[in-house]
């Protein structure tokens, strides 16, 4: 099982993140072997969000990138955790 970053993350400095201006609690993350998923809250609903294996973050060798998905399969935003911190990412 690969190690996530954003489980790392959400264990030191807590589970409330902001990107692009909109605040996210992760509410828990799930894995098998290359696979995770996320629940993610903001004040008004719940997305879930899928870690994105094989994507690259250019200047950031080794980033996590997520992208937090709407229940209509609209993407709701996309971000990269990097050396213990979140990484806004423009998609």
């Amino acid at each position: 099982m690969s190690s996530i970053q954003l489980r790392a993350l959400v264990a030191t400095k807590g589970p409330l993140f902001t990107v692009k201006g909109k605040a996210f609690k992760v509410e828990g993350i799930s894995s098998h072997e290359d696979i995770a998923v996320g629940t993610f809250k903001t004040k008004r609903a719940t997305y879930t969000g899928v870690r994105c294996n094989n994507t690259r973050v250019v200047g950031s060798p080794g980033a996590e990138v997520w992208s937090i998905l709407a229940g209509n399969g609209r993407q709701v935003t996309c971000f990269a955790v990097y050396q213990g911190a979140i990484k806004e990412l423009a998609a």
